[in-house]
């Protein structure tokens, strides 16, 4: 009886760390799907820059000017990302996009940062910090149905 006891201690041990992984990476997806839907489109460079990665956050930005870019290219990215990251592996979601000017020479300035203090008319009250940090227990309980659909 001690032995088979043991073995069901095995199993529930293997499935919660399995779960455990599958939530990183649902929930790191859903947060950076919310805020990269919520990041004000211009010239695309904001939702293009938001970046799921294992181990290190992304600290080069990619240099582009293409308005066509929406949230739904970047959530694909970063589901990729997910996908392919090691189980234990920390997830880093990161934005280094800069300034650019119409060449597309990186300027150096913190624009993401001006984005989510509100600088945008299309997201004056700011967007990942004020908004979806404080939603990341609601997206963390999403998360957590979706991993057992």
């Amino acid at each position: 009886m001690a032995k088979t006891f043991k073995s069901v201690l095995k199993v529930i041990e293997k499935v919660a760390a399995d779960n455990a992984s599958a939530l990183q990476k649902t929930f790191s997806v859903n947060m950076l799907g919310k805020i990269a839907r919520d990041t004000p489109v211009d010239t695309g460079r904001a939702t293009a820059n938001w970046i799921l990665q294992a181990g290190s956050p992304n600290l080069s930005p990619m240099r582009l000017k293409d308005p066509s870019i929406t949230a739904t290219l970047t959530i694909q990215r970063a589901e990729k990302a997910a996908r392919t990251a090691p189980k234990k592996t920390t997830l880093y979601i990161s934005n280094a996009v800069q300034g650019q000017d119409d060449s597309g020479k990186l300027t150096g300035e913190g624009y993401i940062i001006g984005l989510e203090r509100g600088k945008s008319v299309q997201s004056p009250s700011g967007m990942m910090f004020q908004k979806n940090v404080a939603l990341a227990p609601q997206i963390s309980a999403n998360s957590l149905k979706e991993i057992f659909r």
